[in-house]
């Protein structure tokens, strides 16, 4: 495990900063950005990397979750989900 999952996973409580699955996590890191750290990743499910980097296999039901993690205090995180929000801009689960 690298200093930044570790880092992640404190600042998560060892959950998906989107969800809060708290099983196969990942770090993830919001492009344009490569390298891992705390400023550009966040610490994600397998499902949501999964939805957010394949656009056609999303999961409606799943992103329910961005009512939530749109108010995290974690910058990347809220990137994130302004992202999905934006993708999923034409979906009636967004005027909820």
């Amino acid at each position: 495990m690298s200093i930044i999952e570790k880092k992640l996973k404190d600042r998560s409580d060892s959950k998906c900063e989107l969800c809060g699955n708290e099983y196969d996590l990942q770090v993830f890191n919001v492009l344009p950005f490569t390298e891992e750290s705390l400023e550009h990743s966040i610490l994600g499910c397998k499902t949501c990397v999964n939805q957010i980097e394949n656009i056609d296999d999303v999961d409606l039901n799943h992103w329910r979750c961005l009512n939530d993690s749109m108010w995290n205090e974690n910058l990347p995180v809220q990137i994130i989900s302004w992202r999905m929000h934006a993708r999923l801009k034409n979906i009636d689960m967004l005027e909820m």
